[in-house]
């Protein structure tokens, strides 16, 4: 028993002068460690899984006639999504259909006009020069005393009257030249009147197209609460569709944290609902202004009394694909970790020491 009294008080002799001496280099050391690691690493909780968020429309009016999905049912690119009843827009192309022919018909119709013009200008100048000799012949007769004054003032209004059916043929032929366009070799089809048929038969297509809402992404389909003969019109938002890739992260940093942020930096990501489970990510970008200004009533810092609150700037990172994670879901909260290389510089009582212990050229 005094042997292991003996034993024991030796030892606290002898571990007491290692606890004073190792104890306080322990705590040196993991100060100093702290100290140099700190500020390397920019944490925060105020981060959230994002992603694309697309706002379905209908870019026309009309009842609902059927519904091909169901809420938050997955759906592929091009699948449909719901129909408006397409009798109306149906009715509106064939009206459209008939406007275009008859705009085709006026067009050749107007051809047509410009050669029977063509035809008459001939010959109105072929009577007009017969016409001309017939009062050559008239005067000279008159000259002989052959013919009454009356017969050569007959003649020389017939030969007035020919002269100005020229006239009007030449006008007339201006006039429908002008109604085609200008041109005779123009197709029909680059007539403005058969053009603009043609625009509004295209628009008419274009809305019973819309009649039948797909998918532009692969997603899933959220907020529906469609009903068959529901009335949507042009432009209400009627679902969301939320992208099934591509997430990423916004977290919100404290201004205080961006010093040594840059976009390439490496982080890592701890989601809520697997906080065992770690993502790896990459700084894509930084916003270019802090979150209250974009906030719809920004605060008024000059007036009244003023109080400093720390901004946070949004931050994007990028989750690295070809991760075999579980699934995430957009608004899930996260836990980010940047780790921004920064190294702090030893103190100046380290740095003047290491010049007196190590060499210049060390």
């Amino acid at each position: 028993m005094a042997l292991l009294s003996r034993a024991s008080a030796l030892a606290r002799r002898l571990l007491r002068p290692l606890v004073l001496v190792i104890g306080p280099a322990a705590i040196a050391i993991a100060g100093f460690y702290f100290y140099m690691a700190s500020g390397r690493y920019v944490t925060t909780e105020n981060a959230y899984v994002k992603a694309d968020l697309t706002v379905i429309a209908s870019e026309v009016s009309g009842l609902i006639s059927d519904v091909a999905i169901a809420n938050n049912q997955r759906v592929a690119t091009g699948e449909v999504l719901f129909r408006l009843d397409p009798r109306r827009f149906e009715v509106a192309r064939a009206r459209r259909e008939a406007e275009l022919h008859s705009a085709r018909q006026r067009v050749e119709a107007l051809k047509a006009k410009h050669r029977t013009k063509q035809a008459e200008l001939t010959a109105a100048k072929r009577d007009a020069e017969y016409l001309r000799d017939e009062l050559d012949r008239a005067e000279k007769l008159r000259l002989s005393g052959n013919i009454s004054e009356t017969r050569l003032m007959a003649a020389r209004r017939l030969a007035t009257q020919a002269e100005n059916k020229i006239d009007v043929a030449r006008e007339q032929i201006v006039e429908v030249l002008a109604e085609i366009g200008g041109d005779l070799a123009l197709p029909t089809d680059e007539h403005p009147d058969v053009m603009g048929a043609l625009a509004e038969l295209r628009q008419a297509e274009l809305d019973l197209q819309a009649t039948t809402i797909k998918a532009p992404r692969d997603a899933i389909a959220t907020n529906v609460t469609l009903q068959i003969g529901e009335y949507v019109g042009d432009g209400d938002a009627v679902l969301s569709l939320v992208s099934t890739d591509g997430f990423w992260v916004e977290a919100n940093l404290k201004e205080t944290d961006l010093t040594h942020l840059r976009v390439g930096q490496a982080a890592e990501l701890w989601v809520d609902a697997y906080p065992e489970i770690t993502w790896t990510a990459e700084v894509l970008s930084l916003a270019p202004a802090t979150g209250a200004e974009y906030a719809l009533l920004p605060p008024q810092n000059a007036s009244g009394n003023w109080v400093k609150v720390v901004q946070r700037v949004p931050v994007r990172l990028q989750i690295d694909s070809g991760q075999a994670k579980p699934p995430l879901r957009a608004g899930m909260s996260v836990k980010v970790s940047i780790d921004t290389g920064f190294e702090r510089p030893l103190p100046a009582i380290l740095r003047t020491a290491r010049a007196w212990i190590l060499p210049d050229d060390y």
